[in-house]
């Protein structure tokens, strides 16, 4: 009997062990008829978990873990939790996200045509086909807000073989543009100047003038944004953020005068290499000193204004080396009788200083008229236009001026209806000369 059943067991076994090898034979044959994506979601699904996540922080968690493995496309969960930050940062002025939609051929192709052509008019970037084709096949996805935005938002997915997945480089190369820009707006809160200066753009400025010329531009950066912008950084608004660009609306800007406020746009660009920058777009602004002339520490002479011979003896310390009056009239005005006065041109001349006026003349000391040009040359060091000499080095300009194109001297000033200009002559980065002059 004992035999019988160690028999009766061994067969049962043998049988177990086959039945196990041909189930595994057979199971191996299903799956290899299944689709190896099968556990794969839609779109719309992904961009779903990310609505939820986006709208509610205490989903985040649930939400990565949902989105398949494959799908996250080597995601970590860092940096899913910075991009969805940054998605949430759009909701901050829109509240939340009401539904989505993803842009049709033509919309998708038309809204990445946009982006390039920002790139491109910005800054130096490959053509169109490099910048986008290592991204795949780039959809768009729209946002839509429970209230009326003034920006479209838009998030992207990768799509390779018609299925969709979060490209890893989309998000990690937004969160790097977006983290250059807010470490700009960290180093303006703190008035790092070195800090600035190292995220600019130096542009055409020559290497041997670039540390000194960057750090004058971020310090003039720095007192706009610390006398000018009425608004904290926390208070700039969103306007765009993808892995090329990441652009900011600031609201409120003060003029220069004060009387007026007006917004302007900052933004984080990245090339193809990879590189960002930051594109802080200012107009040098000037004043009066900028059509002035410093004759010593307390005189000075300044385009526009009406002198006399005595005023201008007075001003200079001493007579001019010569004057000489033009024949050609000018223009002819009238006294209060009627009479009629002609203007005519007096060229005033000192040494490293030749003065013009439009002036009513009746003998060399005795005539009255409107300062109309100044020209500084030569090597006299007694005269300056805001710090500036004659000889100085050509990095002096751009030191008083950090804002102006290097190498582009001509300096406009508005007054009212009156154009004035400040010209400056370089030769071999050397001062030669300095012209100021009342424009027609």
């Amino acid at each position: 009997m004992t035999k019988l059943i160690r028999k009766v067991l061994s067969l049962v076994l043998i049988l177990s062990v086959m039945m196990g090898f041909v189930g595994c034979a057979f199971f191996d044959r299903i799956h290899a008829t299944m689709d190896p994506k099968a556990d794969f979601i839609s779109a719309q699904e992904i961009v779903r978990l990310l609505v939820t996540a986006i709208d509610d922080p205490n989903q985040l968690a649930d939400s990565y873990a949902s989105i398949p493995e494959e799908q996250r496309n080597d995601i970590s969960y860092s940096n899913y939790f910075e991009y969805i930050t940054i998605l949430r940062s759009f909701s901050d002025g829109n509240g939340k996200i009401k539904s989505f939609r993803f842009l049709d051929d033509e919309e998708n192709s038309k809204h990445l045509d946009s982006i390039y052509n920002k790139l491109a008019s910005n800054i130096d970037v490959d053509d169109y086909y490099t910048v986008f084709s290592q991204y795949g096949d780039v959809r768009t996805v729209e946002f839509e807000y429970s209230s009326e935005t003034d920006y479209p938002v838009y998030m992207y997915l990768d799509v390779v073989d018609g299925y969709a997945y979060l490209s890893h480089d989309l998000v990690s190369q937004l969160i790097s543009t977006y983290n250059y820009m807010q470490q700009y707006f960290n180093l303006l809160e703190d008035e790092k100047a070195d800090g600035i200066s190292a995220l600019l753009s130096a542009g055409n400025v020559p290497v041997k003038y670039a540390d000194e010329v960057l750090l004058a531009r971020a310090n003039y950066i720095i007192d706009f944004y610390k006398f000018r912008v009425k608004n904290n950084a926390d208070q700039f608004i969103l306007v765009a953020a993808n892995p090329f660009y990441v652009e900011y609306n600031i609201p409120e800007v003060f003029s220069s005068d004060g009387n007026d406020i007006y917004e302007r746009n900052i933004y984080a660009f990245r090339n193809t290499d990879g590189v960002i920058s930051i594109t802080d777009v200012f107009e040098q602004e000037t004043d009066v000193n900028v059509v002035t002339v410093d004759v010593s520490d307390t005189k000075y002479l300044r385009c526009g204004l009406e002198y006399d011979y005595s005023a201008i003896v007075r001003i200079c310390g001493k007579k001019p080396n010569s004057m000489y009056l033009k024949d050609d009239v000018v223009s002819v005005v009238y006294d209060k009788e009627g009479n009629p006065i002609e203007k005519k041109l007096l060229l005033v001349s000192y040494n490293g200083m030749n003065l013009t006026f439009i002036v009513n003349y009746t003998s060399d000391e005795n005539w009255i008229g409107e300062l109309s040009s100044i020209r500084l040359y030569g090597s006299h060091s007694d005269y300056s236009v805001c710090g500036i000499h004659v000889g100085d080095p050509e990095i002096s300009i751009i030191k008083t001026f950090p804002m102006i194109t290097f190498g582009e001297y001509d300096i406009p000033l508005n007054l009212g209806n009156v154009t004035y200009n400040l010209s400056i002559e370089v030769s071999d980065s050397v001062i030669k000369d300095i012209y100021i002059s009342k424009v027609d």
